[in-house]
């Protein structure tokens, strides 16, 4: 399973955790690129550049959603940090880094409180797919 796929596994498994909830969920989509006389790649259309994610629904506030695993988390909090040095208000914004094995997949959350970032509530997906 290349990197690109295993990505989608995960974000396809957060937004079946959000949908569950009630969510309605955009998830952004990577491109496929192929320059003239060059070697094709798959292109990241993060919204924003940094969250994969949104949420909605009529009764809470949407939530921007970046998927990562856990050797990643740190680099995607300072990622968020650094394009947004402000507070984003009216929305939660949260890094969920997946990590897991022997069928079953967690992810530990990470949500912003203003500027800085707090320890979420640790999530556990049904198991593999």
């Amino acid at each position: 399973m290349t990197s690109n796929q295993i990505g989608d596994k995960h974000e396809n498994t957060a937004k079946d955790i959000l949908e569950r909830q009630g969510y309605i969920v955009h998830r952004a989509i990577r491109s496929y690129v192929r320059p003239k006389g060059g070697k094709p790649f798959m292109r990241s259309n993060d919204v924003f550049g940094c969250f994969d994610l949104i949420a909605l629904t009529p009764k809470k506030i949407p939530r921007l959603i970046q998927i990562t695993t856990a050797n990643n988390f740190a680099t995607k909090r300072k990622k968020i940090d650094q394009k947004f040095p402000f507070a984003i208000h009216g929305c939660e914004v949260e890094v969920w880094a997946w990590h897991g094995g022997r069928g079953k997949m967690f992810f530990a959350t990470s949500i912003r409180d203003g500027v800085k970032w707090v320890r979420g509530l640790d999530i556990q997906s049904g198991g593999r797919r």
